[in-house]
């Protein structure tokens, strides 16, 4: 009896833990060493579309082999080690011909043009949602998958039943193809699969180019070129940003809550997500960073004020309360600025303290001179 995929048993761990197979293949585990077994029942695991297993722990070097004959999700566990974390699960889909599923990363390679290998051909595609819906008529968001390559979604108007949210793993079945150099999966049909799944940790660049698109990245004490530039047009804008040696495209989108606010003043931390945006042919140029949200620009306090005394309070960003952490401020007036300088609200401290204010970027300071400003911003 010949398996289709081979999953080792040993050291207190599944090796590999989380596969996807197509219904009718069978999985065989190895027991490499160890007191083991495989328990996929549904009296434990009542999710799982069917029961398996292999019985009761044993030392033996046995293998074990199932096949998986209903789609859907099977999570199993080592009964003996399940508390270290001895757990896995097989992702049994429906082989589609007309929706060949792969990796994203297998979809957006391109070739030395930045043409799309897998430009007009058809997939089925699953990855975790990153950031807002971009275009409220229709779709427009990005996914990345569990080997941390993503992808554009778009479709020009509808919705095909989906409500896009951040953290659902969804499966897109559709055409591949290329906006101003974008890759994207135009969806014929979208399957929420789960919700609230983690996010990758940013990846950190100094570099803006085809390895960035649509992954989630971070550049680092960027700062603007020319804040008059900040237009907030309601089309949405794009400004230029530097590190001091280079500078790159941030793009803002106006349906993200970043649009309409204040121009960050100083240097800040960027998050966002890589995008392009180039007409001509060859695609290799035109690269972007999209913030989702306020809190992806993270303002830097200014080096100089080092020495003094820092306002402390939290949380920040802000969302209607803040609480500060400098007793001897308590019944003393901090005065609240905008972002292009103008005092715009003195309060008198007390906690909780509320911020009564637009979303946007503020400076505030107090009114005893041994104590450092500091930027905040408003959500």
């Amino acid at each position: 009896l010949c398996s289709d995929h081979t999953i080792n048993v040993s050291d207190f761990k599944f090796d590999p833990a989380n596969i996807e197979i197509y219904v009718g293949e069978k999985v065989e585990w190895i027991n490499k060493g160890g007191h083991h077994n495989i328990n996929g029942e549904k009296s434990l695991f009542p999710g799982n579309p069917e029961s398996f297993g292999n019985g009761q722990a044993s030392t033996a070097l046995w293998s074990y082999i199932f096949k998986f004959n209903q789609p859907g999700l099977y999570n199993y566990q080592c009964d003996v080690h399940a508390s270290n974390g001895m757990k896995g699960t097989v992702r049994v889909k429906v082989k589609d011909d007309l929706y060949p599923s792969l990796p994203i990363g297998l979809v957006s390679s391109t070739d030395f043009n930045g043409v799309a290998d897998s430009l007009n051909k058809r997939f089925s595609l699953e990855g975790v949602v990153y950031g807002v819906n971009l275009r409220p008529i229709g779709l427009q968001f990005t996914i990345i998958d569990q080997f941390n390559d993503g992808i554009a979604v778009f479709l020009s108007s509808g919705n095909l039943g989906y409500t896009v949210a951040e953290g659902d793993l969804i499966r897109v079945k559709g055409l591949i193809n290329q906006f101003n150099g974008l890759i994207q999966i135009v969806p014929d049909t979208i399957t929420k699969l789960s919700s609230g799944n983690s996010l990758f940790q940013p990846t950190v660049v100094n570099y803006l180019n085809e390895s960035t698109e649509s992954q989630l990245i971070q550049m680092k004490k960027m700062e603007l070129v020319d804040p008059n530039t900040w237009s907030n047009n309601p089309l949405g804008f794009t400004v230029k940003i530097t590190d001091g040696t280079n500078s790159f495209d941030m793009r803002i989108d106006n349906d993200v809550n970043i649009h309409g606010t204040p121009a960050p003043v100083g240097k800040f931390d960027l998050t966002g997500l890589g995008s392009q945006f180039d007409a001509i042919n060859p695609f290799l140029e035109g690269y972007q960073i999209q913030p989702r949200y306020l809190s992806d620009i993270k303002l830097i306090v200014d080096s100089e004020n080092a020495s003094k005394d820092r306002i402390e309070f939290y949380p920040n960003p802000v969302n209607d309360f803040i609480y500060i952490k400098n007793k001897d401020l308590i019944g003393t007036n901090l005065n609240i600025y905008n972002a292009q300088g103008l005092m715009i609200q003195t309060l008198k401290v007390q906690n909780p303290l509320s911020v009564n204010l637009p979303p946007g970027i503020y400076f505030i300071n107090s009114t005893e001179q041994k104590y450092s400003g500091l930027r905040f911003l408003k959500l």
